[in-house]
């Protein structure tokens, strides 16, 4: 009876070991660093945004690349996206590949929300946009943005920059659209029905240059 209390004993304690080795392991284990996005051409990365005229400068949100890591928009061609509605596609006037560039002076929830919303409205346009490291690409497309005070609405303007293969741009988008003021910061005025109407009038306006080339 003693020899069977000590082999019980000595398994429970082994198994507990094995345990609290396994834990350990586990709790110093290194988590793999995530990807990072392939650097685009200097010439489009290292640009200056434009000026930009604002009705309230004193209100004016400065413009920085706190957006810089954020993923383009694309096209969606690839995308499994369930709620987008099925988009009959029509061949471009043009052979031109677009991408997107991250987006710059926008807050990052800003960025994200526009990006989905760009690519539904690129894909209503026909319009040919890939990733940035796809090989076809002939044309990328790099956007600023602001948004400022102006009585009780809030103004967000942007501009996209077209740049061809050499890195020269070679045409630019403009626009603005106004939404009433919900607090001292602009940019929480910035979301859902102003940045659908920012994306159907900027992806109006890429197609008509698109076909123009």
């Amino acid at each position: 009876m003693y020899v069977l209390q000590m082999k019980i004993i000595r398994k429970t304690g082994l198994s507990a070991l094995l345990t609290l080795s396994l834990a350990a392991c586990a709790g110093s284990a290194i988590p793999t660093p995530p990807g990072t996005i392939g650097e685009s051409p200097a010439s489009i990365m290292d640009s200056q945004p434009p000026a930009i005229d604002y009705t309230d400068s004193n209100q004016q949100t400065a413009l920085d690349d706190s957006t810089n890591g954020l993923p383009p928009a694309t096209s969606l061609a690839n995308s499994n996206t369930a709620q987008a509605p099925s988009v009959g596609y029509k061949a471009p006037a043009s052979s031109a590949i677009l991408t997107f560039e991250p987006m710059v002076g926008a807050p990052k929830d800003v960025a994200r929300e526009l990006s989905k919303s760009l690519g539904l409205r690129i894909a209503q346009q026909s319009l040919p946009v890939v990733a940035r490291t796809d090989q076809k690409v002939t044309h990328r497309i790099k956007g600023y943005f602001s948004a400022s005070k102006s009585g009780s609405d809030c103004v967000v303007s942007y501009v996209w920059d077209i740049f061809d293969a050499n890195g020269k741009r070679i045409n630019r988008v403009t626009g603005s659209q106004k939404t009433a003021m919900v607090s001292s910061d602009p940019w929480d005025s910035v979301k859902g029905p102003v940045l659908d109407k920012v994306s159907v009038d900027t992806a109006a306006k890429l197609k008509t240059w698109h076909a123009s080339i």
